[in-house]
């Protein structure tokens, strides 16, 4: 699956259990676009937090994603899974088609 946003926050990296069943977890927030944008909390786990390390706040994004769920003492719990993020190449193509105000002949 793939989600489509822009970045408003990233947090710090989690760590919790204890080795071996040790994990690691960076979530950044989501934005996605649209008549009712939403924010969605997205993990990225181990070595995959090492993908974030070139994204910042504001910056538009196609996160490929896997959606976990998991029972727990009979309730349910759910997660979103990043392992893969990306610029979104389509709101880069669109911002450099605008001429710079600087440019224009009048």
């Amino acid at each position: 699956m793939e989600l489509k946003g822009i970045i408003k926050n990233i947090l710090n990296t989690e760590t919790t259990g204890t080795p071996p069943k040790q994990l690691t977890v960076k979530k950044i927030i989501v934005t996605t676009p649209g008549k009712y944008p939403q924010d969605v909390s997205v993990d990225f786990l181990n070595k995959n937090i090492d993908l974030l390390g070139q994204f910042r706040v504001g910056d538009s994004v196609n996160v490929k994603i896997n959606l976990r769920s998991r029972e727990y003492k009979g309730k349910w719990y759910s997660n979103i899974i990043g392992w893969q993020i990306e610029v979104d190449q389509a709101e880069v193509e669109s911002s450099q088609q605008l001429p710079d105000s600087n440019d224009l002949p009048f």
